[in-house]
């Protein structure tokens, strides 16, 4: 599998804005699988079609 890279300007708020959400998305995706394993790939699976698709990031919150 290839994951195109973010541009170097824009990759750290992608990276910080994927990160703030890991710890919630492994406990969700651990409630829906059933299964911590299948949790962990179903989170992989994620932020590599997140990070596939990082030219329409939009930051779901504003930092200040």
């Amino acid at each position: 599998m290839s994951v195109v890279a973010p541009k170097p300007e824009r990759q750290p708020e992608i990276v910080l804005e994927a990160l703030s959400c890991a710890d919630l998305l492994y406990s969700l995706a651990r409630r829906l699988t059933g299964s911590p394993v299948d949790g962990e790939d179903l989170v992989q699976d994620t932020y590599a079609r997140a990070l596939g698709a990082w030219e329409s990031f939009t930051p779901i919150c504003a930092r200040g």
